[in-house]
This record gives C-alpha cells, structure tokens and sequence, in this order.
C-alpha cells in the first residue's frame, strides 16, 4: 500500500511510515495517538486532484477515520461515566432503602400481647385485641410509648377479661353501663365491685385485677406511659 502525499499529510506521519492499514492494525483504536488531520485549506486542495486510490486512502485515514475514533472514544468515555455512577449511585440507593426499613421498625406496631394497636382516630372504633368482643378507640398517646394515654373501650353484655396486671396505675371511668372488678389476690368473687355509669376508680400498678360485665359498657381509662400488660396465664 502506498504512503500518502506530502501535500496532504503531516511530514513526521511519511516519515513514521504511516499507511491506512497501519492505523486499522495498531493500536490506535485502543486510545492511541492519532494522525494529525489536514488543514481545511489541505482538504480543499485535494478535492481538486484526480480521485485516486491513494486520495481515498489519505482522506479516509487523515480526515474520516480520526473522527471515526474520536466518536468511539466519546462512546467509551460515556459508558465510564455511566458505569462510576452506578457505583456511586448504587450504595446511596441501598442507604436509603435500610433507612426507609429502620423507620418503619420503628414506627409504633400493634401489640398483641398488650392489646394495644398504633394511634387511631377517635371517631373509628377497633376490635380490642384483649378482650374479645370488645372494641377500642384511642384519644390520646399510646400506652406504650412513653406519655400521657386516653382510650375508650366498648365492651358487649356477657364479657369477661382473663386476670392482668399493668406496670402503672390506671384511672377508670364508666361512661355508661356498669362493670364488676376484683381488684387484688384473691381473686374471689366475694371480693368483687360493682361500678355504675359514672363511677370513677384505680386500678394500682402490679395488682392483679378481674373484671367483668353484665350489660353493654362504654369505659375511658387514662395513665402515663409507657406501661406493659401482663396476664396471670402468661
């Protein structure tokens, strides 16, 4: 293959022995240095001579196949940009998700054993996860976070809750109906209350407590958290 003229040319590529073949075969394609193109000037004057093979071979390897290469080597730098943000991006992408996961631990979760579930709105009533067949709404707090609480329960006639203790004192009030209660061992039935709508007691902290109920009752008992409920069968 013959070298390219001196008219179109850089003198340090014919005296390198530079060809079209060299450049395919070298490593030039690896990020290599380039042949220098020609001046617009140079290509203007070459468009006037006679199209040779030797022309196409010099405007291919002075002007096409620079610029060839210098798009491959944009396209690579781009795919290396794209593959170190990814590297970037991917970790803040799993920071965020853990963290997403330790607030959502963290957030207040029914609780079965106590019978206590997160905040709801007053006016929506739940089933009581404690005493079944009666229902429950928070007003305010949650018993077991730490705080002021208030929450009703509705209990239906014929109801009976097993034997429990809290670890803080609550205020009881009977908002309608009536209540039967033992309050402290033994746990006889000679021992027990009777509550009426508007009646107003404690239940200490650690005392053993059962309580039953005769007809639909509405209560509202209040406290300070957080406070654990523990139940004699447990």
């Amino acid at each position: 293959m013959e070298l390219l003229d001196r008219s179109i040319i850089d003198r340090s590529i014919i005296d390198r022995g530079i060809t079209l073949e060299d450049v395919l075969n070298s490593q030039m394609l690896n990020g290599g240095p380039l042949p220098k193109p020609p001046s617009l000037a140079e290509i203007a004057a070459a468009l006037q001579k006679p199209k040779s093979p030797l022309f196409v071979e010099s405007f291919l390897l002075m002007v096409l196949i620079p610029r060839i290469l210098d798009n491959v080597r944009v396209r690579r730098l781009n795919l290396m940009m794209e593959e170190e943000s990814m590297r970037v991006i991917a970790p803040a992408l799993l920071a965020l998700i853990l963290l997403s996961n330790a607030a959502c631990a963290g957030s207040p979760q029914p609780d079965s054993a106590n019978g206590y579930s997160p905040q709801t709105s007053p006016d929506h009533w739940q089933p009581s996860k404690s005493i079944s067949g009666g229902f429950r709404r928070d007003l305010v707090g949650n018993p077991l976070q730490t705080g002021p609480f208030k929450y009703q329960l509705k209990i239906t006639a014929g109801t009976r809750a097993a034997a429990h203790q809290h670890s803080k004192d609550v205020h009881v009030k009977v908002l309608s109906g009536s209540m039967f209660i033992i309050i402290g061992e033994p746990l006889e039935s000679s021992r027990a209350r009777h509550f009426a709508a508007g009646s107003v007691f404690v239940v200490p902290a650690h005392a053993w407590h059962d309580e039953w109920w005769d007809e639909e009752t509405v209560l509202e008992a209040e406290g300070v958290g957080p406070m654990e409920t523990v139940y004699k069968s447990q």
